[in-house]
């Protein structure tokens, strides 16, 4: 078997190979542009502030009182505190699902999906 290239079909391989190499060339640059960028710097009191009040509301759906007085210390244990109980409720959770899913296997589901589809059905419920 004898493969022939013409001159055309060469140099627009070359071109394109060229242009490829390139572009990805142009890429690579503009990512390490990017990271050179960001600069790391450490949390603030109001960074700590604003994790522990985000936190808090995704576990309680308000916002917390916090008192003047607290510093770096008090938000850390806090906020910690915080993380652990949602870790928590977020098992509670799963475990309520996975109980919900086997009970419509027991009673006669044909596989998982149908079983989630029927219990999102009946109660209009998202997935943890």
């Amino acid at each position: 078997m004898t493969i022939c290239f013409s001159v055309y079909n060469v140099n627009t391989l070359r071109t394109l190979v060229i242009s490829v190499f390139t572009y990805i060339h142009y890429q690579l640059s503009n990512i390490g542009r990017f990271i050179g960028d960001m600069k790391m710097r450490k949390a603030t009191l109001a960074d700590m502030a604003q994790a522990y009040s985000d936190t808090f509301k995704e576990l309680h759906g308000v916002r917390p009182y916090v008192p003047s007085w607290w510093g770096w210390n008090e938000y850390s244990d806090e906020l910690q505190n915080v993380q652990s109980l949602l870790a928590e409720e977020l098992r509670y959770r799963r475990k309520l699902e996975e109980d919900a899913i086997n009970s419509c296997m027991d009673s006669g589901c044909p596989d998982i999906a149908t079983a989630m589809r029927w219990l999102e059905d009946a109660y209009e419920m998202e997935w943890v």
